[in-house]
């Protein structure tokens, strides 16, 4: 995370955030991993970054499915 955001790698950082909150789903810390989703949700549609959308938008919708939040996509 620290090296993607040091060498403005935007692709690194989205996938790093995206490890870090499967990390955090593991330690049943849901809230902190879906705050890193939002992040790289925000980065993937600033950058186009298709391909990583959906394992952004499916791991938020899981954790809102457990926290029973709404699903709501922008």
């Amino acid at each position: 995370m620290k090296l993607a955001r040091e060498y403005k790698d935007v692709q690194g950082i989205v996938k790093a955030l995206i490890a870090l909150s499967q990390c955090l789903v593991m330690q049943n810390k849901d809230m902190d991993a879906y705050k890193h989703l939002e992040e790289a949700r925000e980065h993937a549609i600033e950058y186009n970054f298709e391909e990583l959308m959906f394992d952004i938008l499916l791991n938020m919708s899981d954790i809102c499915k457990r926290q029973n939040l709404p699903i709501i996509v922008k």
